[in-house]
Protein backbone atom coordinates (compact mmCIF):
# COMPACT_ATOMS: atom_id res chain seq x y z
CA UNK A 1 0.00 0.00 0.00
CA UNK A 2 1.72 3.17 -0.71
CA UNK A 3 1.07 6.39 1.67
CA UNK A 4 1.93 10.00 1.37
CA UNK A 5 3.78 11.29 4.58
CA UNK A 6 2.54 13.74 6.84
CA UNK A 7 3.51 13.86 10.28
CA UNK A 8 6.24 11.13 10.36
CA UNK A 9 9.44 11.51 10.81
CA UNK A 10 11.44 10.99 7.58
CA UNK A 11 14.82 11.01 6.42
CA UNK A 12 17.27 14.17 5.97
CA UNK A 13 16.48 15.84 2.35
CA UNK A 14 12.82 15.61 1.75
CA UNK A 15 10.01 18.45 2.36
CA UNK A 16 7.16 17.56 4.26
CA UNK A 17 4.33 16.75 2.18
CA UNK A 18 6.81 15.45 -0.64
CA UNK A 19 7.73 12.20 -0.07
CA UNK A 20 5.90 8.80 -0.84
CA UNK A 21 6.85 5.90 0.54
CA UNK A 22 5.80 1.74 1.29
CA UNK A 23 5.94 -0.40 4.24
CA UNK A 24 7.07 -3.68 4.44
CA UNK A 25 4.28 -5.36 5.86
CA UNK A 26 6.51 -8.44 6.81
CA UNK A 27 8.39 -6.71 9.03
CA UNK A 28 6.78 -3.49 9.67
CA UNK A 29 9.51 -1.40 8.21
CA UNK A 30 9.48 1.86 6.04
CA UNK A 31 11.23 1.92 2.65
CA UNK A 32 12.49 5.39 1.63
CA UNK A 33 13.65 6.70 -1.73
CA UNK A 34 17.27 8.02 -1.55
CA UNK A 35 17.24 11.46 -2.63
CA UNK A 36 17.49 11.64 -6.29
CA UNK A 37 16.20 8.48 -7.10
CA UNK A 38 12.58 6.91 -7.42
CA UNK A 39 11.39 3.25 -6.34
CA UNK A 40 11.74 1.05 -9.40
CA UNK A 41 10.24 -1.77 -7.60
CA UNK A 42 9.07 -3.24 -4.47
CA UNK A 43 8.40 -7.19 -3.53
CA UNK A 44 4.82 -7.45 -2.70
CA UNK A 45 4.18 -4.11 -2.45
CA UNK A 46 2.78 -1.47 -5.07
CA UNK A 47 5.57 0.89 -6.45
CA UNK A 48 6.29 4.38 -4.89
CA UNK A 49 6.35 6.30 -8.37
CA UNK A 50 3.09 4.04 -10.54
CA UNK A 51 5.37 5.04 -13.85
CA UNK A 52 8.28 2.90 -13.21
CA UNK A 53 8.47 -0.37 -15.51
CA UNK A 54 10.81 -2.70 -13.91
CA UNK A 55 10.09 -5.08 -10.57
CA UNK A 56 12.72 -7.29 -9.10
CA UNK A 57 10.84 -10.68 -8.40
CA UNK A 58 12.67 -13.57 -6.44
CA UNK A 59 11.57 -16.74 -8.18
CA UNK A 60 13.54 -19.05 -5.63
CA UNK A 61 17.12 -18.80 -3.63
CA UNK A 62 18.60 -19.60 -6.66
CA UNK A 63 16.41 -17.52 -9.80
CA UNK A 64 15.48 -13.71 -9.60
CA UNK A 65 13.44 -12.21 -12.76
CA UNK A 66 13.02 -8.51 -13.53
CA UNK A 67 9.65 -7.78 -15.07
CA UNK A 68 8.23 -4.83 -16.55
CA UNK A 69 4.48 -3.72 -17.73
CA UNK A 70 2.14 -6.32 -17.27
CA UNK A 71 4.62 -8.68 -15.44
CA UNK A 72 6.40 -8.85 -18.73
CA UNK A 73 9.53 -10.73 -17.94
CA UNK A 74 12.71 -8.46 -19.29
CA UNK A 75 15.23 -10.75 -17.66
CA UNK A 76 16.23 -13.53 -15.61
CA UNK A 77 19.27 -14.79 -13.21
CA UNK A 78 19.32 -17.77 -12.71
CA UNK A 79 21.85 -20.16 -10.89
CA UNK A 80 23.07 -23.32 -11.96
CA UNK A 81 25.10 -24.00 -8.62
CA UNK A 82 23.55 -22.74 -5.04
CA UNK A 83 27.28 -20.92 -4.29
CA UNK A 84 26.47 -18.21 -6.79
CA UNK A 85 29.51 -19.35 -9.42
CA UNK A 86 27.44 -20.38 -12.70
CA UNK A 87 24.35 -18.75 -14.35
CA UNK A 88 22.52 -18.46 -16.97
CA UNK A 89 21.29 -14.87 -17.71
CA UNK A 90 18.54 -14.29 -20.19
CA UNK A 91 17.75 -10.41 -21.62
CA UNK A 92 17.46 -10.54 -25.28
CA UNK A 93 19.82 -12.99 -25.56
CA UNK A 94 21.16 -16.23 -23.62
CA UNK A 95 24.64 -15.54 -21.19
CA UNK A 96 26.82 -17.69 -19.41
CA UNK A 97 28.32 -16.66 -15.96
CA UNK A 98 30.98 -18.98 -14.95
CA UNK A 99 33.44 -18.62 -11.99
CA UNK A 100 36.43 -18.93 -13.41
CA UNK A 101 38.56 -17.82 -10.03
CA UNK A 102 37.19 -17.14 -6.54
CA UNK A 103 35.68 -13.84 -6.71
CA UNK A 104 36.24 -13.44 -10.34
CA UNK A 105 33.60 -14.32 -12.82
CA UNK A 106 32.73 -13.83 -16.58
CA UNK A 107 29.59 -13.09 -19.15
CA UNK A 108 29.91 -14.71 -22.12
CA UNK A 109 28.02 -16.04 -25.09
CA UNK A 110 28.34 -18.35 -27.71
CA UNK A 111 27.98 -17.58 -31.04
CA UNK A 112 29.23 -19.89 -34.39
CA UNK A 113 31.11 -22.06 -31.86
CA UNK A 114 33.11 -19.15 -30.25
CA UNK A 115 32.51 -17.63 -27.71
CA UNK A 116 32.55 -13.84 -26.94
CA UNK A 117 33.36 -11.57 -23.45
CA UNK A 118 30.46 -9.25 -22.59
CA UNK A 119 31.65 -8.79 -18.90
CA UNK A 120 33.85 -8.91 -15.95
CA UNK A 121 32.63 -8.90 -12.61
CA UNK A 122 35.90 -8.99 -9.44
CA UNK A 123 35.60 -8.78 -5.95
CA UNK A 124 38.11 -6.16 -5.26
CA UNK A 125 39.77 -5.35 -1.71
CA UNK A 126 37.32 -3.67 0.66
CA UNK A 127 34.53 -5.76 -0.22
CA UNK A 128 33.79 -3.41 -3.20
CA UNK A 129 32.69 -5.07 -6.61
CA UNK A 130 33.93 -4.12 -10.15
CA UNK A 131 31.67 -4.66 -13.17
CA UNK A 132 33.27 -4.36 -16.19
CA UNK A 133 31.07 -4.30 -19.49
CA UNK A 134 34.05 -4.80 -22.39
CA UNK A 135 31.53 -3.86 -24.96
CA UNK A 136 30.61 -0.40 -23.83
CA UNK A 137 34.45 -0.22 -22.62
CA UNK A 138 32.71 1.17 -18.83
CA UNK A 139 33.14 -0.41 -15.52
CA UNK A 140 30.96 0.61 -12.27
CA UNK A 141 31.70 -0.19 -8.70
CA UNK A 142 29.24 -1.94 -6.18
CA UNK A 143 29.21 -1.06 -2.78
CA UNK A 144 27.56 -1.94 0.48
CA UNK A 145 26.51 0.96 2.71
CA UNK A 146 27.66 1.48 6.34
CA UNK A 147 24.73 2.98 7.31
CA UNK A 148 22.32 1.42 9.98
CA UNK A 149 20.24 -0.24 6.67
CA UNK A 150 22.10 -2.09 4.28
CA UNK A 151 21.98 -1.02 1.12
CA UNK A 152 23.90 -1.86 -1.92
CA UNK A 153 24.71 1.16 -4.40
CA UNK A 154 26.22 0.65 -8.23
CA UNK A 155 28.55 3.57 -9.36
CA UNK A 156 29.88 4.60 -12.82
CA UNK A 157 33.39 5.68 -13.66
CA UNK A 158 32.12 9.67 -12.15
CA UNK A 159 30.94 8.37 -9.07
CA UNK A 160 27.51 9.46 -9.05
CA UNK A 161 25.15 6.28 -7.82
CA UNK A 162 23.09 5.19 -11.16
CA UNK A 163 21.16 2.43 -9.06
CA UNK A 164 20.61 1.01 -5.34
CA UNK A 165 19.45 -2.41 -4.03
CA UNK A 166 18.16 -2.73 -0.97
CA UNK A 167 18.49 -6.14 0.40
CA UNK A 168 14.72 -7.76 2.57
CA UNK A 169 14.63 -11.04 3.92
CA UNK A 170 12.49 -13.53 2.82
CA UNK A 171 12.18 -16.06 5.12
CA UNK A 172 9.65 -18.34 2.62
CA UNK A 173 12.29 -19.13 -0.27
CA UNK A 174 15.33 -18.71 1.89
CA UNK A 175 16.38 -15.90 -0.14
CA UNK A 176 16.19 -11.85 0.05
CA UNK A 177 13.52 -9.47 -2.02
CA UNK A 178 15.38 -6.27 -3.57
CA UNK A 179 14.13 -3.08 -3.58
CA UNK A 180 15.70 -2.06 -6.73
CA UNK A 181 15.66 1.81 -6.92
CA UNK A 182 16.99 3.49 -10.03
CA UNK A 183 18.47 6.87 -10.40
CA UNK A 184 16.76 9.21 -13.28
CA UNK A 185 19.34 10.57 -14.93
CA UNK A 186 20.76 7.11 -15.92
CA UNK A 187 17.65 5.23 -16.32
CA UNK A 188 19.07 4.57 -20.05
CA UNK A 189 22.17 3.07 -18.57
CA UNK A 190 20.71 0.63 -16.50
CA UNK A 191 19.26 -2.05 -18.40
CA UNK A 192 18.15 -5.24 -18.11
CA UNK A 193 21.90 -6.47 -18.47
CA UNK A 194 23.70 -4.02 -16.08
CA UNK A 195 20.93 -4.41 -13.60
CA UNK A 196 21.15 -8.21 -13.38
CA UNK A 197 24.35 -8.02 -12.91
CA UNK A 198 23.91 -5.56 -9.83
CA UNK A 199 21.87 -8.72 -8.72
CA UNK A 200 24.58 -10.95 -8.71
CA UNK A 201 27.07 -9.13 -6.77
CA UNK A 202 24.27 -8.15 -4.23
CA UNK A 203 23.80 -12.16 -3.82
CA UNK A 204 27.73 -12.66 -4.05
CA UNK A 205 28.20 -9.53 -0.94
CA UNK A 206 25.51 -11.44 1.06
CA UNK A 207 26.46 -14.87 0.60
CA UNK A 208 30.30 -13.34 1.84
CA UNK A 209 28.61 -11.70 4.79
CA UNK A 210 27.33 -15.08 5.68
CA UNK A 211 29.84 -17.00 5.49
CA UNK A 212 30.55 -17.92 1.73
CA UNK A 213 33.78 -17.93 -0.24
CA UNK A 214 35.87 -15.02 0.09
CA UNK A 215 38.94 -14.41 -1.89
CA UNK A 216 42.22 -13.52 -0.53
CA UNK A 217 42.96 -10.44 0.43
CA UNK A 218 39.82 -8.98 0.79
CA UNK A 219 38.50 -7.06 3.78
CA UNK A 220 34.90 -7.61 5.00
Amino acid sequence: MTHHVESEERPPGYEAGSLTYETDHRFGETVYPAPGYRVASYQNSTPAYRTSPMQLVTVNKQVFELTGDEEQVRGRLAYTSPAFDDAVVETNETLLLNSIATGLWIIHGATGGKSKLRSRIRVETGSVISVKLISRKSKYLFKRSMGWRLRFSLSNAGGDDILTLIPLVNWSKESHDYVLQVNDEYETECDSFLILQAVHCANVSMSMMTGGPVPALVNL
